[in-house]
């Protein structure tokens, strides 16, 4: 069976951590991006409650190598 994934920005908060918990729901595995490591932590744990396969990126998108740094980590 092929893995679903989803890759999103600012997903350890807000509307960001919203989405995510759906996709969690829909059994997606996650991939998301956030500024603050306890906020990330703390969303990474709810979700693989889920049962789905989370990977979270500590990064800013603000600055130059934000993208990168998730593009990267995403593959």
């Amino acid at each position: 069976m092929t893995r679903k994934l989803t890759a999103i920005t600012g997903g350890n908060k807000g509307i960001g951590r919203a989405i995510a918990l759906r996709f969690a729901q829909a059994a997606f595995d996650i991939a998301f991006c956030g500024r603050d490591e306890a906020t990330l932590a703390q969303t990474q744990a709810e979700l693989e409650k889920q049962g789905v396969n989370v990977a979270s990126v500590r990064t800013d998108l603000a600055t130059h190598g934000g993208a990168q740094t998730f593009i990267n980590a995403v593959r």
